[in-house]
């Protein structure tokens, strides 16, 4: 109904609710922090990888680059 600026999961969550959906888990995939390009670019991806994947989704969640969630239809309500 209106335009939303900095999404997060709140608002999010509120959006699915109002389509006919329940939230169940929320996922999210990585934190990118590396933004040289090229060989050297690789090579701290590689080095980093760790760390964007597996630490800072959990410690920042709202800066990964997607947030997955997994829910269903709200039984009784259409969107």
């Amino acid at each position: 109904p209106n335009h939303i600026y900095g999404w997060g999961k709140p608002e999010f969550k509120a959006a699915l609710r109002t389509a006919g959906f329940k939230v169940w888990r929320w996922y999210t995939d990585r934190v990118t922090i590396n933004p040289l390009g090229g060989k050297l670019g690789a090579l701290l991806t590689r080095m980093l990888t760790p760390l964007e994947v597996k630490l800072l989704p959990w410690l920042f969640p709202l800066l990964s680059s997607s947030l997955i969630v997994y829910c269903e239809p709200i039984e009784g309500k259409s969107s």
